[in-house]
């Protein structure tokens, strides 16, 4: 397909060598032809423009109505937990229908991104225990497991995630925000989960970047090796503040709804 510059350098072409020739009868019939094909060309661009406009109107829905029902989930979690705390349970670990948003990093190594114990292959990971059978009540509370105890890992703050990822390791880092559902036991700086699902990804490459929410580009990202992961960022001038700045963004988008909806 022809780009328009391509089309314009094209049309000024012809109307520099139709201006030095007589008009004839097939050069008339050429240009009319042109000239129908150009109004209908105009006309399919301004019904493009238009359902991009419609499309762009409905992904604001959807996202408006995503936060809504994200806001009445953490409100469900809220009363749930107030019962809980009345009727004297323990609410340290619970089964978490509601998802619960947290921080973590993976480490960008040859094959791909890899947690502290496995290797990423989709934003979607199940918690599994390398020291017990149990598998069902995976993350084992008390640590009946060994150390450090099993369950998937996120810190309730990004500034507790730098802290136990040190500066140097953010060269070459994928940070990112988790959903946490399943069995999860609630710990003073983070939690540890039965299932994880990463929402946002904040992909550092040295001084290149790559950030992304959308669910197709972060399982690329899962599925790609470190080469595929460089040409996926683009240079910076700030790439760990940018991440920052733009995981925190997602926190809020995810949790604005919190309390409106209590």
């Amino acid at each position: 397909m022809l780009e328009s510059s391509d089309l314009d350098r094209l049309r000024q072409l012809v109307g520099a060598v139709s201006a030095d020739e007589e008009p004839g009868a097939e050069v008339d019939r050429l240009e009319s032809a042109v000239s129908r094909r150009d109004v209908a060309r105009q006309g399919l661009r301004r019904q493009i423009e238009h359902l991009r406009h419609r499309i762009a109107g409905m992904e604001m829905e959807v996202a408006t109505i995503d936060g809504e029902v994200l806001g009445l989930e953490r409100a469900l979690e809220a009363l749930y937990r107030d019962i809980a705390e009345h009727r004297g349970l323990d609410f340290t670990q619970w089964w978490s229908p509601i998802p619960i948003v947290g921080y973590r990093a993976w480490l960008i190594e040859e094959d791909g991104l890899h947690g502290a114990r496995v290797r990423w292959t989709s934003r979607h990971l199940t918690a599994g225990c390398l020291g017990t059978s149990a598998e069902s009540e995976v993350p084992h509370v008390q640590g009946e497991c060994g150390s450090p105890p099993c369950g998937i890992y996120a810190t309730k703050s990004l500034e507790t995630l730098f802290r136990f990822f040190g500066g140097g390791v953010v060269r070459e880092v994928a940070l990112g925000l988790v959903l946490l559902s399943g069995r999860v036991v609630d710990h003073d700086l983070g939690y540890r989960a039965a299932l994880a699902q990463a929402v946002s990804l904040a992909v550092i490459r040295g001084p290149d970047l790559y950030l992304t929410d959308h669910p197709d580009e972060i399982d690329r990202v899962f599925t790609s090796t470190r080469d595929e992961i460089g040409l996926m960022c683009q240079p910076t001038e700030h790439p760990i503040e940018d991440a920052v700045a733009y995981l925190e963004e997602q926190e809020r988008r995810y949790q604005q709804w919190t309390s409106a909806a209590n």
